[in-house]
């Protein structure tokens, strides 16, 4: 059995070796180990998995979760 290295993993994209996520609900961020939640899952918040993509790149879809400022700011 091959061992996955996660390490090696979280230094192949930006987003990752930034090692922050955000809510795109209420738009908190939280610093994170990316080889971590590469191994064990992403952090959740509001009720669904934060995102690694910086909130400069959100943009409203249809699931009304766009940027932070143009939601609710109470998360359920």
């Amino acid at each position: 059995m091959k061992l996955i290295d996660y390490e090696a993993m979280a230094k192949t994209h930006e987003s990752l070796r930034r090692g922050m996520v955000w809510c795109k609900a209420c738009g908190i961020s939280q610093t994170v180990s990316s080889a971590y939640a590469l191994k064990h899952g992403w952090p959740r918040h509001c009720g669904s998995t934060m995102t690694i993509d910086h909130p400069d790149t959100w943009r409203p879809n249809n699931d009304n979760q766009g940027h932070a400022s143009e939601l609710e700011d109470d998360c359920a």
